[in-house]
């Protein structure tokens, strides 16, 4: 229901109100999309403490694991595209859905690379 990288953005990164700047940048296309990694980059903390945090203030849909079953059983692909990076979406899914439901999800949005230490986040 919530989005991840405003959750990183706002405990880890540039902030709630460098966030919503920039955000607003895009939307009003003043600035790039490109310019998203400038939010990306400003994170500072390994992954697993961002998910730390990430998994307590996310919440999913009550409807979406009857909605995964539906798509399932039926044999209908299901996607997510979006903005955000793959492992960070890959993650919050396995934890909501389990590793073995969430495989039948395919990701479309930016890979990344993370430093082992958190220091440097970057959209590929």
């Amino acid at each position: 229901m919530q989005d991840t990288g405003h959750i990183l953005f706002n405990n880890f990164g540039c902030g709630l109100e460098r966030r919503k700047i920039l955000d607003e940048q895009i939307h009003s296309v003043e600035r790039s999309f490109v310019m998203s990694e400038e939010m990306w980059g400003s994170l500072d903390m390994p992954f697993d403490d961002g998910f730390a945090v990430m998994k307590d203030a996310l919440d999913i849909d009550s409807e979406f694991q009857t909605f995964h079953k539906f798509y399932l059983n039926n044999k209908i692909p299901f996607n997510v595209i979006s903005a955000g990076l793959k492992p960070v979406l890959r993650r919050v899914l396995d934890h909501f859905l389990g590793e073995e439901a969430s495989s039948n999800i395919e990701i479309i949005a930016n890979d990344a690379t993370i430093s082992s230490d958190g220091s440097k986040w970057k959209p590929v």
